[in-house]
């Protein structure tokens, strides 16, 4: 896997974040998504445009309520445009496999 680098003070960010996530949701994997996952963020005038997408993966069943508690907390806290999207784990190997299996068949 290759580490990407992001700038200082959006690397502290995703530090708090990313820590934030754990503790109130507990996952098994947590993914940068977005412009920031595909090394593609804009600066412009030294302003940040891009806004920050995370997903996290769990194997055991989340709180909704503490999902959108902690989103709304979040985009109150950060000056940037908060995406925050959850999985249990069983239904994206589930999503993989039926994906995988209909790309055979439609081939």
């Amino acid at each position: 896997m290759v580490k990407i680098s992001y700038p200082k003070e959006v690397q502290i960010f995703f530090d708090k974040v990313i820590l934030e996530i754990k503790m109130v949701l507990d996952p098994d994997f947590i993914i940068i998504a977005g412009s920031f996952g595909k090394e593609s963020w804009v600066y412009h005038k030294n302003e940040l445009i891009s806004d920050f997408e995370f997903v996290f993966i769990s194997k055991k069943k989340w709180s909704f309520k503490r999902k959108n508690q902690l989103l709304k907390k979040l985009n109150h806290e950060y000056p940037f445009e908060i995406s925050l999207k959850g999985y249990l784990l069983s239904k994206v190997t589930n999503k993989i496999i039926s994906n995988k299996l209909f790309r055979r068949v439609a081939q």
